[in-house]
C-alpha cells in the first residue's frame, strides 16, 4: 500500500514538472507594427561632396578709393553685364576739431577779401584799357591830320596792347582766387552726408552667377580692393 502512494506521488511530481516546463517553453505572442500596403514612389537620396567647375572666373575690384556701400548681392544671383554689383561713394570730409575749424575759416575769409582785391584789379584794368584806347583813337585822328607826329599814335598802340594784357591778368588772377575759395570752403566743410557727391558704380563684367561676395559690409576701402 505504501508503496503504491510513493508511486503516485512520484508520478504526480513528474507531471506537474513536465508542465511546469512546458508552460516556460511555449510559444509567445511578438509585439508588431503593422500598417496598409500603398502604391508610391520610392525615392533615393544619395549624399556626396561635389567640386564647381567655373569656365571662366572674373574678380570684381574697387575701381577708386572711397566709402563702399553694403552689398546686397549674395552668392549664387545671376547677374548681367548691366548689373551693379556695387557703389563707392567718395571719402566725405574728416570732422575737424576747434584750432583747424578756426583755421579754416580764417582761410575761407582771406581767399574771399583776395577775390574783392582781384575785382578791383580787374576793374582798374578794364578802366586803363578804356582810357588808352580812347587816347588811341584821339591819337590816330591827330596823326592823320598831321598835327601829332606817327610815333605818337604807335606808343598809344603799344600802350593799349599794355593794358589789353593787364585786362587778362586782372581776369586769371581773379579765377585763381575763386579757386582758392573753392578749396577753402571745402577744406571747412563739415557736411558728412551725401549731398553734392556721385557715387561710382561698380558693374558685373558679363553675365553669369555670384560664387562669393569678399567684401559684404559698408566702409572705407582702397582702390584694388576685390569685392566679389
Amino acid at each position: 500500500m505504501k508503496r503504491s502512494i510513493t508511486w503516485i506521488f512520484r508520478i504526480t511530481v513528474a507531471v506537474a514538472l513536465i508542465g511546469a516546463i512546458a508552460w516556460a517553453l511555449r510559444p509567445r505572442a511578438s509585439i508588431v507594427e503593422t500598417a496598409q500596403a500603398t502604391r508610391s514612389v520610392l525615392e533615393a537620396t544619395v549624399t556626396a561632396e561635389g567640386k564647381t567647375r567655373v569656365k571662366d572666373l572674373f574678380v570684381v575690384a574697387a575701381p577708386v578709393d572711397g566709402e563702399l556701400e553694403r552689398i546686397a548681392l549674395k552668392a549664387g544671383d545671376t547677374v548681367s553685364s548691366a548689373t551693379v554689383i556695387a557703389r563707392i561713394w567718395p571719402v566725405a570730409p574728416r570732422p575737424l576739431d576747434v584750432r583747424s575749424r578756426a583755421e579754416a575759416l580764417a582761410a575761407v575769409s582771406a581767399a574771399r577779401a583776395a577775390i574783392e582785391r582781384a575785382r578791383a584789379a580787374e576793374k582798374e584794368a578794364v578802366g586803363a584799357l578804356a582810357h588808352a584806347e580812347s587816347q588811341l583813337a584821339t591819337a590816330r585822328t591827330l596823326s592823320s591830320a598831321g598835327a601829332v607826329p606817327p610815333k605818337d599814335f604807335e606808343h598809344a598802340g603799344h600802350e593799349v596792347e599794355i593794358r589789353r594784357q593787364a585786362v587778362e591778368a586782372s581776369r586769371a588772377a581773379l579765377n585763381a582766387t575763386r579757386a582758392d575759395l573753392v578749396r577753402a570752403e571745402a577744406a571747412a566743410a563739415v557736411s558728412t552726408d551725401q549731398a553734392g557727391r556721385t557715387a561710382t558704380p561698380v558693374h558685373s563684367p558679363t553675365s553669369g552667377r555670384i560664387l562669393r561676395v569678399l567684401r559684404e559690409s559698408a566702409g572705407p576701402l582702397a582702390a584694388g580692393t576685390p569685392l566679389a
